[in-house]
């Protein structure tokens, strides 16, 4: 629906890569991205696609600053810096205000932080590469005392590499790489952080070999079930309980070869799989290939790709 043709993605004449954003009640899109010319940025652009003028740009000359993640009650959103100096980690954690400025911030020591996502409440989950590394922030920025951190997590564990809300109950899901224990690369806790066990996850299995981890992408549906990318190859779904969905076949990428994806749910709950650039390898199921993996609308009950555009219009 952007009205404008031209690339938009500029910061001081120069491009921006962009690796994430999310939505606003507004219809305006919040992005983050590293800038050609340094800083790491975070804008906004308006529902027809042009820049945002009112939100005031923010920019970080630091290692990491995440997407943005929205509370949709009011529009403030989230976003955290994560960081290496004089040998030592750091990161912080900002609360924003719906035209970028500054709310409230944390700093901590010692820990970067691999992933964050927003309840419904409003409530920032960040996962620290410490152990039991789960926090959660309250919207003034202390610490939550009723959110339980150390359920479910065994001796030895670093931080979750993946931190996903379900927007649909604000359960949550968490991945860590490696361990001996199959539940250890994913879990699912309820909203106020304690241990689902409902949810067992136990593998996925692909012809005859059976598959752990590691988690690349993790997208919840609204009926309970979630999508998972495992070991950058594997597209797979999970029924509620964590068993692999039987209907739903696995697709893979040809020639083995891993490729940086991202993945989407609409409305009805199909799948969009949208690589970082133009990919070179196919998109395999059931030894069909399925054109140049690009952007493709996933059927939610087969697997099959409904649709995959061999030229779409990158901007």
């Amino acid at each position: 629906g952007f009205t404008n043709s031209t690339p938009l993605d500029l910061y001081l004449g120069g491009k921006v890569w962009i690796y994430g954003y999310n939505e606003t009640t507004t219809g305006k899109y919040l992005y983050a991205g590293t800038s050609e010319y340094g800083p790491n940025i975070i804008r906004r652009l308006n529902s027809n696609g042009t820049n945002d003028n009112t939100f005031t740009t923010i920019t970080s000359a630091l290692d990491v600053v995440s997407t943005p993640k929205t509370d949709l009650t009011n529009n403030e959103f989230w976003y955290y810096e994560s960081y290496d100096k004089d040998a030592n980690l750091y990161s912080a954690v900002f609360k924003m205000s719906t035209n970028g400025n500054t709310i409230v911030s944390t700093t901590s020591h010692n820990y970067n932080i691999n992933s964050a996502d927003v309840q419904s409440s409003g409530k920032y989950i960040v996962g620290y590469t410490a152990y039991n590394g789960l926090v959660r922030y309250n919207n003034n920025g202390t610490v939550d005392s009723t959110f339980t951190t150390n359920l479910g997590i065994y001796s030895g564990d670093t931080g979750p590499e993946i931190v996903k809300v379900d927007k649909t109950n604000d359960k949550f899901y968490t991945t860590r790489f490696g361990g001996s224990f199959p539940s250890r690369y994913l879990r699912r806790f309820n909203s106020n952080g304690t241990l689902d066990t409902t949810f067992n996850y136990t593998g996925i299995t692909y012809g005859s070999s059976i598959f752990y981890g590691e988690m690349t992408q993790i997208a919840p549906r609204t009926d309970g079930k979630v999508y998972i990318e495992v070991l950058g190859l594997y597209t797979v779904l999970l029924n509620s309980d964590g068993t692999q969905n039987s209907t739903f076949t696995v697709g893979t990428i040809s020639n083995g070869n891993t490729y940086n994806k991202k993945y989407f749910v609409m409305s009805d709950d199909s799948l969009v799989i949208a690589p970082y650039t133009v990919s070179s390898v196919d998109y395999i199921v059931s030894g069909n290939s399925y054109n140049k993996l690009r952007i493709m609308v996933i059927n939610k009950t087969t697997g099959i790709p409904k649709s995959c555009p061999t030229n779409p219009n990158f901007i």
